[in-house]
């Protein structure tokens, strides 16, 4: 099993990694040779780490987030990610830098592919909306989509089932991917169908890569000061993931989410990479 990082570095890497809507993963290291939270394994298929994982307890998840949420929306706080609340100001700077790039004259109109309640949204949006008129839409689970409909829709920010439901110009300008595919079954399918829509810019962000020739599927243990589960979690081999978007885009930049930070598993190193993509 693998050691986990230092302290600082793995507070900073872990805080924004889980699946949509999830509480911060680390509040302090143990010192303990073998940890008991991060990531584990390496399995020939997602079903066998589904095997060795216990799952979660979405409704539970989903009523910390919306709790959160709420709380942004009644200026309690600036921002929640993974339903922890942060009083101040924090961009993601290098989001906001490629979004202002990107966008269409003042406008931008993107798709936030598993964007929980907002989070991104809510982090950037003092910052965009001074410079741009937004257009953020959310693709989530069926019970994070009635939610953000009931409490959180907006002018600005609004909530879909589906890709194909979003609006059309969002669906012809920006794909957000923020700690999205390595929760997928099947991420390559779902490349493959984006890939046909017909969005002229995709954004990987927060995306979990390994220094192997081969992907790998991991197990994720979560600690249960946050809620008690663990779930299957790729980790890419770069040329691999992005090779499957290569007949139709182009890299145009990438980023270091958290820079100076890496992952140990079992003998190989794991980080986490942002990419700027445009259609060809």
């Amino acid at each position: 099993m693998p050691r986990m990082v230092r302290h600082q570095a793995l507070k900073t890497l872990l805080r924004n990694v889980t699946p949509p809507g999830l509480a911060k993963l680390y509040r302090s290291l143990r010192k303990e040779t073998e940890p008991s939270y991060g990531w584990f394994g390496d399995y020939a298929t997602w079903q066998q780490a589904l095997a060795h994982a216990q799952g979660y307890d979405s409704e539970s998840i989903l009523n910390k987030v919306k709790a959160a949420a709420i709380a942004v929306k009644r200026g309690e706080a600036v921002f929640e990610r993974d339903s922890v609340l942060f009083r101040e100001e924090d961009y993601n700077w290098p989001l906001c830098a490629i979004l202002l790039r990107i966008a269409d004259g003042n406008r931008l109109a993107l798709v936030d592919f598993g964007g929980a309640l907002g989070s991104s949204y809510f982090q950037n949006r003092h910052f965009l909306s001074d410079r741009l008129t937004i257009s953020w839409n959310i693709v989530e689970q069926h019970h994070f989509v009635e939610c953000g409909i009931k409490e959180l829709q907006s002018d600005q920010l609004h909530f879909y089932h589906s890709i194909e439901e979003c609006p059309r110009d969002a669906r012809k300008g920006t794909l957000l991917l923020s700690s999205v595919l390595q929760y997928l079954e099947d991420p390559f399918s779902f490349i493959h169908k984006v890939q046909h829509e017909e969005f002229r810019h995709i954004i990987i962000d927060r995306t979990a890569f390994l220094d192997s020739s081969k992907n790998r599927i991991t197990v994720q243990r979560v600690p249960p000061e946050i809620y008690s589960a663990s779930y299957p979690a790729w980790f890419f081999n770069q040329e691999l993931l992005l090779g499957h978007f290569s007949s139709r885009f182009n890299v145009i930049a990438a980023f270091d989410p958290y820079p100076g930070t890496s992952v140990p598993l079992g003998g190989k190193k794991g980080w986490f990479k942002g990419y700027l993509l445009e259609r060809k």
